[in-house]
């Protein structure tokens, strides 16, 4: 079962973060995706799973999205 919750960017953790995948440089299409995701104010929810006993979140899709919303967080404050 899913349910909404709130997670702080800061304890989002990929699986490149910990050393189980490799993180992809960013080609003309993703920057592309991410960018027009940027343009959107309200976004779908992306999905985490929590690490036990650590504070912290794996994040299972939604990378795009997490990429838009830090570049919307550094173009404006919040």
């Amino acid at each position: 079962m899913t349910k909404a919750i709130k997670v702080e960017i800061k304890k989002l953790v990929t699986m490149a973060d910990m050393g189980l995948g490799v993180e992809r440089p960013l080609n003309r299409e993703k920057r592309a995706w991410i960018k027009s995701l940027t343009k959107n104010k309200t976004q779908k929810p992306i999905l985490v799973s929590p690490i036990k006993d650590s504070g912290y979140y794996i994040l299972l899709d939604g990378w795009h999205r997490v990429q838009a919303l830090k570049k919307q967080r550094k173009n404006h404050a919040f």
